[in-house]
């Protein structure tokens, strides 16, 4: 449990740069005032206003705003709106989790600052890159677009000292990459500068955040005292306003906190407060950090069962996350597959347009100059030749769009593959948690039964005896439904070459081709790895390899 606090120091700039116009804004009549108005600027301009707000409450709102707000500065060919409104874009998908379209829109933004050379423009844009980079774990590419920005606003704020350019929250957004790579004391120097400049121009939000930072660091290393005196000052400064994500994460960090000192109780509360944020903003990456949370909580209060029970659920957002990924990856790959299949047929249509424009051309010509009929014939052969040559060339392109389609497909079988192999081990991995857990369980009841009256261990016994008997007949089910959608043919080509095993031993077999090993397989089928490795001679035996050289992982390997 020594996850860092994340800073999103741009996100926050901007709300804190237009916190006058938009904290007590009248929500209602700026609803009022888009649906009212014709001037395009205006629309923009309210639209990102009721953006700002939403960021707060409700990320999905967000994000129906500011596409409103990319929508009217397109339509009004406001270009001067377009750094703010793509900029309000990439947040909102920020806050929401959706960090691909974030990154894209923050791109965006930064096309159009450069377009109008607005320095500063520039300089945020790194700074929202960096931030979806470090979100995303790219730790290297997010220090250097920080960087990139610390050289920008360093310059600016040299030419204009009355200026805040916010370089508090890039040094924290650095160190943070610092301590990503474990370069901790490069990590501590940047976030006291951080905390030195925020400090001495009351920016009491960013010095909030960046002492949570430096409480995250002293956990790191465990010097829990230090974290809860620098967790207690931003517990202090973020009574000053309110931002629900960024408290969540002060919560986050006392919940995580008083779990490392073995305090469950105490981190409770927090915990609690977490989880109804995560569920408030809708955001899958914060509801999957509230079940690892509650998954450490119960583990700690001896509570298996509810242990277990928010495993799975984290296994569940994480999976989700991942599956968000691959779709959008899949649906951009589909859309440019679609765009370029429709540039071919209108490359063909036109192509056939030129070609009905020069026939007509020839028969009006051929009418026109009857007198010079033989020229007119010599030529239409002439062209006749071309079409035909051009028919020979279409072909030809057809067979080579062909084979790229083919090669494409191939590509994408692979990838499915791929994928399905990642999600077999991730299933084995849970089965080989799961079982870890249940024989967790099955100690401690042991254990707990000789504290217990000698009425009671009977009933104890049961429970043991039931824990290590049971079949979970559907779980090998699914593991069998999975493996064969890897390994096709494993079991008609194992059956081929040694028809007379039996059931458990084909099980084995296919642990085996996952290159699972002897404590593995123990921990999944619940047998003592004696009896795996006693069962591992016998199939030698019957495999033939009794006498050999060669593993069995290598022997089922060719399956």
């Amino acid at each position: 449990m020594k996850a860092i606090y994340l800073v999103s120091a741009f996100v926050f700039t901007i709300i804190f740069c237009l916190r006058g116009q938009t904290q007590n804004i009248n929500v209602d009549s700026l609803k009022k005032l888009i649906e009212t108005t014709a001037n395009d600027s205006v629309k923009c301009q309210t639209a990102i206003e009721l953006a700002l707000y939403y960021q707060k409450e409700n990320a999905d709102t967000a994000i129906i705003y500011s596409r409103m707000a990319v929508a009217n500065a397109q339509k009004g060919y406001l270009e001067t709106y377009g750094v703010g409104s793509y900029n309000t874009l990439g947040t909102s998908f920020f806050v929401k989790g959706d960090y691909q379209s974030a990154l894209e829109n923050y791109f965006v933004m930064l096309r159009y600052s450069e377009k109008f050379n607005k320095k500063e423009s520039i300089a945020y844009a790194y700074t929202n890159i960096a931030n979806v980079y470090n979100t995303v774990k790219d730790y290297e590419k997010s220090k250097f677009y920080n960087q990139q920005s610390l050289e920008i606003l360093q310059t600016l704020a040299e030419n204009d000292t009355s200026k805040d350019y916010n370089l508090d929250i890039v040094y924290s957004n650095i160190a943070i990459c610092y301590f990503k790579l474990n370069s901790l004391d490069s990590a501590k120097l940047m976030f006291q500068k951080s905390l030195t400049i925020s400090s001495n121009i009351q920016k009491w939000n960013v010095a909030a955040k960046t002492a949570v930072n430096i409480a995250a660091l002293f956990r790191h290393v465990t010097l829990y005292d230090s974290a809860f005196h620098y967790l207690n000052i931003a517990k202090n400064l973020f009574s000053r306003y309110n931002y629900q994500q960024e408290i969540g994460d002060l919560y986050r960090q006392y919940a995580a906190l008083y779990l490392n000192v073995q305090k469950p109780d105490s981190a409770y509360n927090y915990l609690l407060m977490y989880d109804s944020i995560a569920i408030a903003l809708n955001s899958l990456e914060l509801k999957k950090n509230s079940e690892d949370l509650k998954y450490q909580y119960f583990k700690q209060k001896e509570n298996p069962a509810e242990a277990l029970l928010h495993h799975e659920a984290l296994k569940k957002l994480s999976d989700s996350l991942l599956n968000m990924d691959l779709s959008k990856k899949i649906a951009r790959y589909q859309l440019e597959y679609e765009l370029e299949k429709m540039t071919e047929e209108n490359l063909l249509t036109q192509q056939k347009r030129d070609a009905q424009h020069l026939y007509i051309g020839i028969i009006l010509f051929t009418m026109l100059l009857i007198a010079i009929l033989s020229v007119i014939i010599m030529k239409f052969k002439e062209q006749k030749t071309e079409l035909q040559n051009n028919n020979i060339l279409l072909e030809k392109e057809k067979l080579e769009l062909k084979n790229t389609f083919m090669e494409e497909e191939k590509e994408k079988l692979e990838q499915k593959i791929n994928i399905k192999n990642k999600e077999l081990a991730t299933y084995v991995m849970y089965l080989v948690k799961k079982n870890e857990i249940i024989n967790n369980i099955i100690e401690k009841l042991t254990q707990l039964k000789f504290n217990l009256k000698k009425e009671n261990r009977e009933e104890i016994t049961e429970i043991v005896e039931e824990l290590k008997l049971g079949v979970d007949d559907e779980i090998w089910q699914e593991f069998e439904v999975r493996f064969q959608s890897v390994h096709e043919d494993f079991y008609t080509k194992l059956n081929n070459e040694v028809p007379n095993l039996t059931a458990n031993e084909k099980k084995l077999c296919a642990f085996l081709r996952l290159n699972l090993s002897t404590k593995e397989i123990s921990t999944i089928t619940r047998q003592s790895p004696h009896s795996i490795q006693v069962a591992r001679t016998r199939l030698r035996k019957k495999l033939n390899l009794a006498n050999t050289d060669i593993s069995l992982i290598a022997f089922l390997d060719k399956f």
